[in-house]
Formats: structure tokens, sequence, C-alpha cells
């Protein structure tokens, strides 16, 4: 690389913006960078949207901010993602177009990239392909879809037309089988799988 091509990715000279817009472009997941107290230092197109249409959610004096209770304590566990580790939280209600996902990872001591990803906007057109990577029943895999859209098992035995006993059996094989032991768990390998 010559010196020209240095300046290209001088520290100063990158648009984080531009880049985050870039990213979101390619997998369809606007991205924030927000200090350990939720500042935005950087946003792509779109994320303030998804935020303004999530009730649990709001941008106030350019810092993210919970709307109640169970915002709050999940918006404190992604803001204090520890050092190379990356955490998820649901949040809203399941199954509706304003369920919303975030991804949380660290940037070292100085703040943490968010993803936000809404269920309405992440289609989950792979089910077969999630069939074989994991080793799921046709039934597992709807269920394992299901599961990631937010829908708790209740409806999901409705849906399917049978019993809650059969919908947790197969929650209980599935969670073994992705290796996981909780929704968020389940719901943050299978991001993994979306582009």
């Amino acid at each position: 690389m010559d010196a020209a091509e240095h300046v290209l990715f001088a520290r100063d000279q990158i648009d984080i913006n531009a880049v985050f817009d870039s990213l979101a472009r390619i997998d369809g997941k606007p991205r924030l960078i927000v200090n350990r107290r939720g500042a935005i230092s950087a946003a792509s197109s779109g994320a303030g949207e998804i935020v303004a249409l999530h009730p649990s959610l709001a941008i106030e004096r350019n810092c993210l901010c919970p709307c109640d209770p169970l915002a709050e304590m999940a918006l404190e566990e992604l803001l204090n993602v520890p050092c190379v580790a990356t955490r998820t939280a649901v949040l809203g209600e399941p199954g509706s177009e304003h369920h919303l996902l975030l991804r949380a990872s660290s940037i070292g001591e100085f703040g943490v990239c968010l993803i936000l990803v809404t269920a309405a906007s992440c289609e989950m057109r792979n089910v077969p392909e999630i069939r074989v990577i994991f080793g799921l029943t046709d039934s597992e895999a709807q269920i394992v879809r299901d599961m990631f859209f937010g829908y708790p098992p209740q409806v999901i035995a409705e849906r399917r037309d049978c019993s809650i006993h059969t919908v947790r059996a197969h929650i209980r094989q599935c969670y073994q089988k992705l290796r996981v032991h909780t929704r968020e768990q389940l719901v943050a390998k299978l991001l993994i799988y979306y582009v």
C-alpha cells in the first residue's frame, strides 16, 4: 500500500456515519455508537427512525433513553457489555411490528456499538438452511422461527394447533440443538446467519 492509500484509512479521515450507512446497505441493520451513558456519537441512516417507532426507547438531547422499566434494565445491560463480548436484548410486544432486537458489542472502555433490528424487517427466509445447519426437524425449525419473532410458547401452540407441552418440549430440543439456554441467546445465534 502506498502513502496515498493510507490516507483513506487514517482515523481522522473516515466518516463513521458513512461507514455505518454502507454497512446498513449491505445487511439492512442500522447501527449506533453510544458511550456508556447512552450518548450517541455516531449513527447510520434509519437508526433514529427505528428508535422513534419503538415505544420503549427515545432519543432525547442526542442520548438513547429508555421509556419504561424493562427497557431501562435492558439498555443498562447493553451499555455495560464487557470488552470483547456481545449482548442481545429483545424489546417490545412479541410478534408486533414494534418488536425490536438490540445487539451490543463493546468498543473498549469508550462505549458500545448497537445494531438495531426490527422483527418486521428481519425476514427468516432461510428456515430450511437453519434446519440443516442445526439438525432441526421441520416442526422445530418453525418453532425456532416463531421464537425468533418473539412469540411466546402459548401463542406458538395456538398457531401450530398443538399443546403447550408439545411446544415446550420442542423448545427444549431446539435449545439443546442450538446449544443455547435462553431466547436471547437463540436470537443472537440466529442473527449471525442473517446478512
